[in-house]
């Protein structure tokens, strides 16, 4: 259905237009700069780093202002003829700007946690859980820019995985204390990073259902026909 009202509104050159084509670009941002912070976590943390991520953590905040006037301006113009692709475009944007939060959430761990993290036998399984989440940028700007969405219904599945995966890793983790029971610093770093990679993936999602679902279902799996 979605699909649809854009093909519509494609017909010429709109507001809503220019507001989807800067979700593009923050998706671009956010993911730059997951892969900057993902790179800190292994080499030695540049003191530029977290002053780079702010500066890029405030260009989403200003596209997510950016899109909510467009968007705005837009229904104003066509008195809520747009109303459903609008309300999407909004929902989407925020999902977009709290990415940009918890990725900024990842480089200032980086900056407390000096020195490698501790992966110990978790490397395997913490490798995993960042690639994919990686792969969930490249999955989720795919089907937002060609507004697919089986392809959106196949991405919420993915990050499924990507869920339950990083879940698992987390148990088996905290259940392995130390002699008092304790979770050494470096350990804990790799606990609040899972939880950060979960909820960037999970924004994805929320996106990848924007595409796919009904507007009172974003941010829900798909209904069950």
């Amino acid at each position: 259905m979605w699909k649809d009202l854009w093909n519509i509104l494609s017909q010429g050159e709109s507001l809503l237009d220019e507001a989807r084509a800067e979700c593009l670009r923050m998706m671009d941002i956010g993911e730059e700069m997951l892969e900057m912070v993902l790179q800190a976590m292994v080499e030695e943390v540049d003191e530029g780093m977290l002053e780079r991520i702010a500066k890029e953590d405030r260009i989403l905040n200003a596209g997510q202002i950016t899109v909510r006037r467009k968007v705005f301006e837009h229904l104003a113009a066509s008195k809520g003829q747009d109303l459903l692709p609008g309300l999407v475009m909004t929902s989407v944007v925020i999902d977009l700007e709290r990415i940009g939060d918890f990725v900024k959430n990842i480089g200032e761990l980086v900056t407390f946690i000096p020195g490698r993290l501790e992966f110990r036998d978790y490397e395997h399984r913490y490798m995993s859980v960042v690639e994919r989440t990686c792969e969930m940028f490249t999955r989720t700007r795919e089907a937002f820019e060609k507004r697919d969405p089986d392809a959106a219904r196949d991405h919420v599945d993915f990050y499924g995985g990507i869920s339950r995966d990083a879940d698992g890793l987390l148990k088996a983790i905290l259940e392995t204390g130390g002699p008092d029971d304790t979770i050494e610093r470096r350990i804990l770093g790799l606990v609040m990073l899972l939880r950060y990679l979960k909820r960037i993936a999970a924004h994805l999602k929320n996106i990848c259902t924007a595409i796919s679902n009904p507007f009172p279902r974003i941010g829900f799996r798909p209904k069950a026909t």
